[in-house]
């Protein structure tokens, strides 16, 4: 928060918090990436210019007044990075790929016997998963999102290739025109636990979701469920899901986070096998630029016909 009031304040800009109710009657200008703006939220604010959105997605503001507002949508797809490594790590906990491999398997004495009993493979022959592996699908699953913000509209943007039914929780439910338009359906968090196959979590750390996924939640949990985290480990509570994990009461949990990182080599959590997490690496694109505040700051500017 205090470095994005620095990008404002280095513009001459001032940024106002949302929260503070006082004080929003200032403000001129809305920058938003996930919260859905129309005429009843617009109305809070007496003296609004104009909105920007951070990012593609222009659905999220809907308004039908005559009251002229600018809107700037910042056209850069943002959170795809981490939409993509999120569907690998759970396509990855289905296929049991982490244990599927040809190396890992030929150390199990199942594995060391087929190394001596081969024979050619072609179209019409071949020893059909040779290592007995049990997999799963992901098409038509009951998918969840825990956190739908710009990542998990990512997310979803790919569950559809697989024709997934999605389950969203988030902290402010969208209208049921949008719930249509993007043809998800809202959940509590428990509900959503006990109805999904696979859950996605792309909640941000604060106060308020620190351990908000706790244990009585986990137990609600469907026994086949992947878990999959590329949001912040500690919304998750970490005893708690590594019980549920040890008594397999869940059948996986996959995460590009983790509580402490780098991962101590000594974790309890590689002792798990089934559990698969990646070094915190799904934004790693080289020279891929994150900073649409910038941006926006630009346009406000722009917009305003000030020059600063």
């Amino acid at each position: 928060m205090d470095a994005a009031r620095q990008v404002y304040a280095d513009r001459g800009l001032t940024m106002i918090d949302a929260s503070d109710n006082s004080d929003i009657k200032r403000a001129d200008w809305i920058v938003t990436k996930t919260r859905y703006i129309d005429d009843d939220f617009v109305a809070q604010f007496p003296n609004l210019r104009g909105i920007v959105v951070l990012g593609t997605e222009s659905w999220m503001v809907h308004l039908n007044e005559a009251r002229h507002i600018e809107v700037a949508v910042i056209d850069e797809d943002r959170g795809y990075e981490v939409a993509e490594h999120a569907l690998a790590l759970l396509l990855a906990a289905l296929k049991r790929l982490p244990h599927a491999s040809v190396l890992r398997r030929e150390l199990t004495p199942g594995g060391l016997m087929s190394l001596f009993i081969t024979r050619p493979a072609g179209e019409a022959h071949g020893a059909h998963n040779w290592s007995g592996m049990v997999t799963d699908t992901l098409y038509r699953k009951n998918v969840g999102i825990v956190g739908y913000g710009l990542i998990g509209r990512e997310i979803h943007k790919r569950l559809t290739g697989f024709g997934a039914n999605v389950f969203y929780y988030h902290r402010r439910r969208y209208p049921e025109i949008v719930e249509r338009r993007l043809s998800m359906t809202f959940a509590p968090l428990e509900s959503l636990f006990a109805a999904c196959d696979a859950i996605f979590v792309q909640l941000p750390l604060s106060s308020g979701t620190a351990r908000f996924i706790s244990a009585d939640t986990l137990e609600k949990a469907k026994s086949n469920l992947v878990l999959v985290n590329c949001g912040r480990a500690a919304v998750i509570d970490e005893d708690a899901l590594y019980a549920i994990l040890r008594r397999n009461r869940i059948a996986y949990y996959a995460a590009d986070v983790f509580w402490r990182e780098p991962m101590s080599y000594f974790d309890r959590f590689r002792r798990l096998k089934n559990c698969l997490i990646t070094p915190h690496m799904a934004e790693s694109l080289p020279g891929r630029n994150h900073d649409l505040l910038q941006q926006a700051v630009a346009r406000i500017i722009n917009l305003s016909g000030v020059n600063r």
